[in-house]
């Protein structure tokens, strides 16, 4: 049995209808999201020691910011277009403040949940689906060609918390579960 990942990201609400306009067109090797499952990461700690959930929760305490209005921008197939295991929207409005978010809290995060420093730099964006491992390398070109031929919806929405995730008790419906949740 695989070890549970755990991250801690800022919960992205009222995205119920950008999912649903997004199953209309996606192909069936695209897994979407649940919208309960939409965030922003700040720190991914990976299979992380459940004793350090209240180090975690620590640094998260100290975490304070103004709620903000984030809006899309294109949706990219990550970490690659070569070898996608995600497809998310890049942000255009809120992109600063997730990178500021990010680079002020990350490092501190990660180290209290036990977790490597990160190596790549901060890239605030909201992930909106995978593809389908069991169809290979098609759903990842399937993926490709569906996010190339979208056009970016008018999506807008407050965020206003940040939250402790960790895997669902169910995978086959929702992806994540909050831990912990603390309002801005």
């Amino acid at each position: 049995m695989m070890k549970p990942n755990w991250f801690v990201a800022l919960p992205v609400r009222e995205s119920e209808e950008l999912i649903s306009m997004l199953a209309r067109t996606a192909p069936p090797a695209i897994r979407l999201f649940d919208p309960a499952d939409t965030h922003l990461t700040i720190a991914f700690m990976g299979s992380m020691p459940k004793e350090n959930i209240p180090d975690v929760l620590e640094v998260m305490q100290k975490i304070d910011f103004e709620p903000f209005k984030i809006s899309l921008a294109a949706l990219v197939p990550l970490p690659s277009a070569k070898h996608p295991t995600a497809f998310s929207y890049t942000l255009q409005q809120g992109h600063a403040e997730v990178v500021q978010l990010i680079e002020n809290w990350r490092d501190a995060l990660l180290k209290a949940g036990g977790a490597p420093e990160a190596k790549r730099p901060a890239l605030p964006h909201l992930t909106i689906g995978r593809p389908l491992r069991q169809w290979g390398k098609r759903a990842q070109l399937e993926g490709i060609r569906w996010a190339n031929a979208l056009t970016t919806p008018q999506f807008e929405t407050y965020v206003d918390s940040i939250a402790l995730y960790t895997w669902a008790d169910d995978r086959r419906s929702r992806q994540f579960k909050i831990v912990e949740e603390r309002l801005m």
